[in-house]
């Protein structure tokens, strides 16, 4: 699987190693255009769908440090039936 970083507009993230300011990246597998990363969590079941939210990518553009956040974690959970 090949990883493609290609850098677009900064962000105000500093780096956790060196305390440069972070540039956010694009990550994709490389496999087919336009794909992309995302997190996924679904109930057990073949009826429960996925619920997905996309990665925002930084890179330190100093050290190389990458550090990886959903742009919407709250689009994860899972509400458990009482």
């Amino acid at each position: 699987m090949a990883i493609n970083l290609s850098m677009t507009g900064a962000e105000n993230m500093k780096c956790i190693h060196c305390d440069t300011e972070m540039i956010t990246a694009n990550m994709d597998t490389g496999m087919t255009v336009g794909s992309y990363f995302y997190l996924w969590n679904k109930e057990k079941g073949i009826f429960n769908s996925r619920k997905t939210t996309t990665v925002k990518v930084y890179v330190c553009p100093d050290c190389g440090y990458i550090e990886l956040r959903a742009e919407k974690p709250e689009n994860l959970v899972i509400n458990k039936k009482s």
